[in-house]
């Protein structure tokens, strides 16, 4: 495969052409590539992209988007976005978020406990 062609997405590549379907799919409101785009844009470090695509996605799917963005953006260190999304998802019903909840509580983090703001 031609290095130009070919992006990272999350733990896998994608060729180019398959990103623009994917781009396209995700304007048409497909979740899953909401997903897959905010995978490539945070494993591209394009930060501002990243949360567009998971906010997007979170928005229109269950407790297990909601999860994942939860996760997207405790790995970018936005802690109080990362508990909103991860208590939605726990109150959804999901088990993994229910206990990272807990986790966070327990390691104490420094976060805002004002949730409203991230919305």
């Amino acid at each position: 495969m031609d290095k130009q062609r070919v992006f990272f997405c999350g733990n896998y590549l994608i060729e180019k052409r398959e990103k623009s379907q994917i781009k396209k799919n995700a304007k048409a409101g497909d979740v899953k590539s909401m997903l897959d785009l905010a995978r490539y844009y945070y494993a591209n470090k394009k930060i501002k992209k990243t949360i567009k695509y998971a906010d997007l996605a979170a928005l229109r799917q269950g407790s297990y988007t909601q999860y994942e963005v939860g996760i997207f953006y405790f790995q970018l260190e936005i802690h109080y976005k990362a508990v909103f999304w991860l208590t939605i998802a726990a109150k959804n019903g999901d088990l993994d978020a229910i206990e990272d909840i807990k986790s966070i509580y327990n390691i104490n983090l420094n976060f805002s406990n004002n949730f409203k703001d991230a919305a």
